[in-house]
């Protein structure tokens, strides 16, 4: 509780000072601007110089209190993740593979792998992304994964996709599952292994 106490009355005395600061300077720019001879140019030019040098700190310090609050650890976390799923680690493959289709497969930081299949005339054919992990938390359709990397990655499993369950035990904690993706982030297949 002391110390409390001690921060609350440390943040008022801080606090204190920068406002008799912030009108000391407002005082003296007052101060100078009524002083001006408006019949010498000179004086005006003096004051406007020595006023811009007063209140450049004020403005500077203004600025710096008006920053934006941070983030959120949970944005933060889900912004690092995000950015890391779109990082390559090693590309995998990279090369035809007949009839002028081409294929590249990029191991991404997060685990997936992010495949892209190209036709003779390099239009994109297929664009999804495997993943696979360790289901962690189940709400619904709604399920948390550990992925192999160690992130987690929460995704929704609508009732249209198409699913392979060799388990027979549905969505439940502890059991494997891998899925793909599309470009867009639609889920288009899942499997669930022991």
């Amino acid at each position: 509780m002391t110390q409390t106490w001690k921060y609350g009355a440390l943040s008022l005395f801080l606090s204190a000072i920068l406002v008799s600061g912030c009108s000391s300077a407002s005082d003296e720019t007052g101060t100078a601007a009524s002083g001006t001879n408006p019949l010498n140019p000179q004086d005006t030019s003096q004051t406007k110089q020595t006023v811009d040098q007063e209140t450049e700190p004020a403005q500077t310090e203004g600025a710096a209190s008006k920053q934006e609050p941070p983030a959120s650890q949970g944005d933060e976390a889900a912004h690092e993740q995000e950015q890391t799923s779109m990082e390559v680690e090693r590309i995998l493959f990279d090369g035809s593979i007949g009839e002028g289709y081409h294929k590249k497969v990029e191991l991404m930081k997060d685990g997936s792998e992010h495949i892209v299949i190209t036709n003779p005339q390099e239009k994109v054919q297929v664009d999804k992304r495997e993943y696979e992990g360790l289901i962690t938390s189940v709400n619904g359709q709604v399920l948390t994964v550990q992925l192999k990397q160690g992130l987690e990655k929460q995704i929704t499993i609508h009732a249209n996709v198409k699913r392979s369950d060799d388990t027979g035990k549905d969505y439940q904690v502890g059991l494997e599952i891998e899925w793909e993706q599309d470009a867009e982030g639609n889920i288009l297949e899942v499997e669930l292994d022991d």
